[in-house]
């Protein structure tokens, strides 16, 4: 028995569910800045790592301090999902 995929089905699911899931990142560190937005890094770090694993993710501790940098400096986080 063969299968046929339909790789613009495929690959529109894979989006899609790539989109929702940075939805779900978004929300965190949309949370996470509008609570720690000029607090220090190292207030930020632990609240961000906490939402971050929240949704199953992790951050490299580069990512991290990159992060809480920008959130300490009010900048806001943005996901963004690049097309394969």
């Amino acid at each position: 028995m063969k299968i046929k995929l339909n790789q613009s089905g495929l690959k529109k699911a894979t989006r899609q569910a790539g989109q929702h899931v940075a939805a779900e990142y978004q929300s965190r560190l949309d949370e996470v800045h509008r609570d720690y937005a000029g607090r220090s890094v190292e207030e930020v770090k632990p609240v961000l790592a906490a939402a971050w694993a929240s949704v199953g993710g992790r951050l490299s501790d580069e990512e991290l301090v990159r992060c809480a940098q920008a959130i300490s400096d009010g900048q806001p986080v943005v996901m963004r999902v690049k097309d394969a």
